[in-house]
């Protein structure tokens, strides 16, 4: 997967999505 500086938001929102589907609570996905 190629990130772009352009595209930072779009990386946070993937990481939390993944973060999600992992199962991890909410206190890891806050960091």
């Amino acid at each position: 997967m190629r990130t772009y500086l352009d595209c930072i938001p779009c990386f946070y929102r993937q990481a939390l999505d993944a973060a999600r589907i992992a199962g991890a609570d909410e206190l890891i996905q806050k960091r």
